[in-house]
């Protein structure tokens, strides 16, 4: 059980713990996010169980701003945000036990909700469901 804790606050660490460049603001403009807008609950299946990460998107002068939170590791700004597709791509360096990993969080919308992928440097994806808080 422990074990698997252990993994878990991993996991979520992953998920949230941002190395940044003091720049908190994307170049992605806002009319290109609108359908990404707002406050969600991202709730992914781990084999320890559910864990939840809570991501915002803002309008900060027609520009993107993305935050991450979850109860492990506190809130990060994320600020590579861009458009693929219909889809919206997060992507920014986590800090695993000091090891740098890249991810890349993409978002799409799935009716009243989101789907999100986190990819962790290739090596293993989570994924989640996303609904509005």
């Amino acid at each position: 059980m422990l074990k698997q804790r252990v993994i878990l606050v991993a996991l979520l660490a992953m998920v949230s713990v941002v190395l940044t460049d003091g720049q908190t603001v994307s170049d992605l403009a806002v009319s290109d996010a609108e359908a990404f807008i707002g406050d969600w609950d991202v709730v992914m299946q781990t084999p320890q169980g559910d864990a939840t990460v809570q991501l915002s998107l803002d309008d900060v002068d027609g520009q993107v701003m993305a935050t991450v939170t979850n109860e492990v590791a506190g809130t990060v700004n994320v600020s590579d945000i861009s458009r693929s597709g219909e889809s919206l791509l997060l992507t920014y360096a986590a800090d695993m036990q000091g090891q740098p990993i890249s991810v890349s969080a993409t978002l799409t919308r799935s009716g009243e909700g989101l789907d999100v992928s986190f990819d962790f440097g290739g090596q293993f994806t989570m994924v989640g469901k996303g609904g509005a808080q």
